[in-house]
């Protein structure tokens, strides 16, 4: 046993440096140790000049341009080209600073080992060597990690270029300063691990290994934080509708009228600051349709109270905003422009009696909304859309030409409907003896169901009109409804094959029956159509109309693409199909007995074949648009390539857009005729906008009675969970504590 009384208990002796190569090498071999610090200190000298020189040269010099002759001398050589500032200055400053500390670290610390004298004892020179490593490998990890983020935040503009458009090759810019964190971060874990060893018999050593632990758990955490909260933000949109209703959010159809709006839109809100909910309503839904727009739609709040003098100004300035009136006023065309709409403040909300008695009140300030953008976007001309007449069409007003007419008749619903969308709708008559043919302010024409076929006149007059050249192209509808034309009991014929064909579009002449369904009491002429696609990769005009199941037709036909070849100068898009796996086949004519044929298919393939009996959709409705610019694409079936213009949809049924449409539960615009609508504004190449943004229901939350709480729930559990964290925390620092 050792007499000397200053030698530790062998308790409390250093552990040996076995396992720590680094530290045994700093111990021992001091001056090597030096020489490759101050080799470091040379490599981050070398490097911090290079970036230096780089950062401060310049970027270039500018394009070369035609040479400026000095007036007063113009012998005179011109003046050298202006240079370009250098891009990436700022990145190679930060670079050379950080180098510089890396140098005056590694320098200092090599200077220090040749400088002083070793330790007398083995243990503190171990001890000293352990300290040594730990502030060494600290600072530099430091260093490496505040570079790491000083260049992430730098470079953030490549994070989002990668997850968000998907610009691989700025990659490199994240992952860089990324792995700069992580290298310095382990380089200070390495450092701490040595110095453990001394956590118990040397005071100095054991502050400073917690304290890196804390360094380097802040640092990490931190730079963590800033970097999934950047990540987020570009993946996660960032307004968070935390009610159950969705409130807050915006529909589909709003989110897209205003990304495609025309032109810039400023919405004046003009409402006091009142703090009220209603208001904060308005207000939010302003700000949600700001994001949405990508910077076209600019709300501007004017309190009628504080804000006067600008109140005044807009009320000389818009007729439509009168004296003293509140609401929201939207502007279109920039500063100097008078197009406007004016929505006053009770149009926002609407109240609905209860049955039981009170109020409801509901917030419709969306749909209004989306409804005046609309009309903007027509400008102060209306669009003119015409609907042929005098060969039995669907009459646009009630009774129609000869006389009362049934309502399947009738579309004078439907003109009502599409005037309140800012649309001017026209008759177009082709008298005989006149000369037949398309006004020039027709936008889009619509041949709703002739009961006999076009007259060759008018036939003529709607090819010219849809084959006119310039830029100006025709735009039709046509609605053809499956009925009989004569005695024998066929497909009534319209006149319309040959243009319709011209355009890749074939109208069937025969009638689609479908098998009977005898759970839903549907018959052999109920047919189910689907909206084609979906709102997944349906057609534009279906789209909004995704959540609609089905619609119920009464034997339709089929309007197909009339040939399955790839290219072609038009696409031809299907809209509406039967429903898929309800068996339906093909007849010439109507059928006096449907369950004699129900019996055929059952005993005989032929007539099924015939018959061409089939559980496959079949299309009842499409669009057409006119291919132009590069060849077509030949893995699309039925497309062309470059440029698509709208020119014409097909529907094989005309009662869905008659008066004899219905309505939805509640009351409103039947969703056929914004079917209508959808079609009509993809023609004209406007935003189409879905039916009926649903209106937001206000609701009062109210605490249950007292007596039917649960107090198991409100109060003993959460102390129960309380007590059991505090409890698990405690014997978790019980058990570190003992090790």
């Amino acid at each position: 046993m050792s007499s000397d009384p200053t030698t530790p208990p062998a308790t409390m002796r250093p552990a040996p440096a076995a396992g720590e190569p680094l530290v045994e090498f700093v111990r021992v071999q001091r001056a090597n140790a030096a020489y490759a610090l101050l080799g470091l200190a040379a490599a981050f000298l070398a490097g911090g000049v290079w970036l230096a020189s780089k950062g401060e040269k310049a970027g270039g010099t500018a394009p070369v341009a035609p040479p400026v002759v000095n007036p007063l001398d113009p012998e005179a050589p011109p003046p050298p080209p202006p240079e370009i500032d250098n891009p990436k200055k700022g990145d190679y400053r930060i670079g050379w600073i950080f180098a510089a500390v890396g140098f005056l670290v590694a320098a200092g610390a090599g200077t220090t080992l040749l400088g002083s004298a070793p330790k007398k004892t083995t243990a503190e020179q171990l001890a000293h060597a352990r300290g040594f490593v730990l502030a060494v490998g600290a600072l530099l990890g430091v260093a490496l990690i505040l570079a790491g983020a000083f260049y992430f935040i730098r470079w953030s503009d490549s994070l989002a270029k990668w997850l968000d458009a998907g610009e691989k090759k700025e990659m490199q810019f994240v992952v860089i300063p990324l792995l700069m964190v992580v290298a310095g971060a382990g380089v200070m874990f390495a450092a701490i691990q040595p110095a453990r060893s001394e956590e118990r018999n040397n005071q100095t050593l054991r502050r400073l290994v917690y304290g890196g632990n804390l360094g380097l758990t802040v640092l990490l955490l931190g730079i963590g934080l800033v970097v999934a909260n950047i990540v987020f933000t570009l993946k996660v949109p960032s307004l968070l509708d935390t009610t159950e209703s969705g409130f807050y959010t915006l529909s589909d159809a709003t989110v897209k009228t205003v990304a495609k709006l025309p032109e810039p839109v400023t919405a004046y809100v003009i409402l006091p600051d009142s703090g009220e909910r209603e208001v904060n309503d308005v207000r939010q839904l302003m700000f949600s349709a700001q994001e949405a727009s990508g910077g076209k739609f600019t709300p501007r709040f004017v309190s009628p109270v504080t804000n006067k003098a600008e109140l005044q100004q807009l009320q000389e300035r818009f007729p439509k905003l009168e004296k003293s009136a509140q609401g929201v006023l939207l502007t279109a065309g920039g500063e100097d422009s008078k197009r406007h709409e004016f929505i006053p403040a009770n149009d926002l909300f609407k109240q609905d009696f209860q049955p039981g008695g009170g109020q409801k009140l509901s917030f419709i300030g969306e749909g209004v909304v989306v409804q005046k953008l609309r009309f903007l976007a027509d400008a102060d001309v209306k669009t003119v859309v015409y609907f042929t007449q005098g060969s039995g069409e669907l009459a646009l007003a009630a009774g129609g030409p000869g006389g009362f007419t049934k309502a399947e008749r009738e579309a004078s619903a439907l003109k009502t409907h599409l005037e309140a969308t800012n649309l001017d709708v026209r008759a177009l008559e082709f008298k005989e003896g006149a000369k037949a043919e398309v006004p020039a302010d027709a936008a889009v024409v619509v041949v709703a169901d002739p009961l006999t076929p076009l007259s060759d006149p008018a036939t003529k007059a709607l090819k010219d009109y849809m084959t006119r050249p310039g830029e100006k192209k025709g735009k039709l509808i046509v609605l053809a409804e499956a009925r009989p034309g004569g005695k024998d009991r066929k497909m009534a014929k319209t006149g319309l094959d040959g243009l319709l064909s011209e355009f890749g579009v074939k109208l069937g002449d025969q009638f689609v029956y479908s098998y009977p369904i005898a759970q839903y009491q549907l018959g052999v002429k109920d047919a189910i159509v689907m909206f084609a696609g979906g709102k997944e990769g349906g057609h534009p005009i279906v789209q909004p109309f995704a959540r609609i199941q089905a619609l119920f037709w009464t034997l339709p036909r089929e309007a197909a693409p009339l040939s399955a070849a790839p290219g072609g100068p038009f696409t031809v898009t299907p809209l509406l199909v039967t429903a898929a796996g309800r068996p339906t086949w093909l007849e010439d004519e109507l059928l006096d007995n449907p369950r004699q044929t129900l019996v055929d298919f059952q005993e005989n393939a032929a007539v099924r074949g015939r018959k061409q009996l089939t559980e496959r959709p079949r299309t009842v409705a499409v669009a057409v648009s006119e291919n132009s610019g590069p060849p077509p694409n030949p893995m699309n079936p039925h497309g062309g390539g470059g440029t698509q213009t709208p020119r014409l949809v097909v529907y094989a049924n005309s009662e869905i857009f008659s008066n004899e449409a219905r309505a939805p539960r509640g009351g409103g615009t039947p969703p056929t005729h914004e079917l209508m609508s959808a079609s009509i504004d993809w023609l004209r190449d406007r935003p189409i906008i879905a039916p009926g943004v649903e209106a937001k229901v206000y609701t009062t939350y109210t605490l249950p009675p007292a007596e039917t709480m649960n107090d198991t729930r409100l109060l003993w559990l959460p102390l129960g969970l309380a007590m059991f964290a505090v409890t698990g925390f405690g014997a978790g620092v019980w058990v570190i504590r003992r090790k």
